[in-house]
């Protein structure tokens, strides 16, 4: 899964589940999840929420593909790439 990159697939992740009105953004839930760096300063608690435990997002966890996405991504450095 080299080919997983923060730009083109864990954004969009984040965009469509997390950093949504409401939740994971600046003056929602915390933490605030809407950029790079945030979401890089939360990554073990992304980790242990969204792939290890599977309790976010609340509705349902993310599909099986996005969850080894972000694996993939966390496991290597979790990258500005």
């Amino acid at each position: 899964m080299s080919d997983i990159t923060y730009s083109t697939k864990i954004k969009l992740i984040v965009a469509q589940n997390c950093a949504l009105s409401g939740c994971h953004v600046a003056g929602a839930q915390q933490p605030d999840l809407s950029d790079y760096n945030k979401l890089n300063s939360n990554v073990s608690r992304v980790n242990e929420r969204a792939v290890v435990g599977k309790t976010m997002p609340p509705s349902s966890p993310l599909n099986s593909c996005d969850i080894e996405a972000l694996k993939a991504w966390i496991d290597g450095g979790a990258p500005n790439n």
